[in-house]
């Protein structure tokens, strides 16, 4: 339902914040409250949501303008899903990810969350 809402987002011709809307709820079932304050936890989780959303759009972004001249399109917000997608559909949990899916897990989920765990603490 998130791929399918962030698509239509797209296809209606919101912006790229407003095609990854959607990442927020996803965010939301990631995040389990550590019974801090509303405040903080809002702060997280838009601080998660928009690190992922606009790294993941820009990383897809600069990889299709770079290949093909591509501008970047509130349609690169898909991106959030692909490393969503790698570790769904991975049918042997103990078996190691290839060396492809591990580099895109590195840059489009781990990266961001990295990202976003640092600037949070400082």
């Amino acid at each position: 339902p998130f791929v399918a809402a962030t698509a239509a987002l797209a296809r209606a011709g919101f912006p790229l914040y407003g095609a990854a809307s959607p990442v927020l709820v996803l965010v939301h079932r990631f995040l389990k409250p550590d019974g801090e304050p509303f405040v903080e936890r809002t702060v997280k989780l838009l601080a998660l949501a928009s690190v992922w959303a606009y790294w993941s759009a820009g990383v897809a972004g600069l990889l299709l303008y770079v290949l093909f001249q591509l501008p970047i399109t509130a349609y690169h917000a898909l991106a959030v899903y692909v490393p969503l997608l790698i570790i769904a559909f991975k049918r042997d949990r103990n078996a190691r990810y290839d060396r492809y899916k591990r580099f895109i897990l590195r840059i489009l989920f781990d990266a961001p969350l990295i990202i976003t765990a640092i600037s949070l603490r400082y």
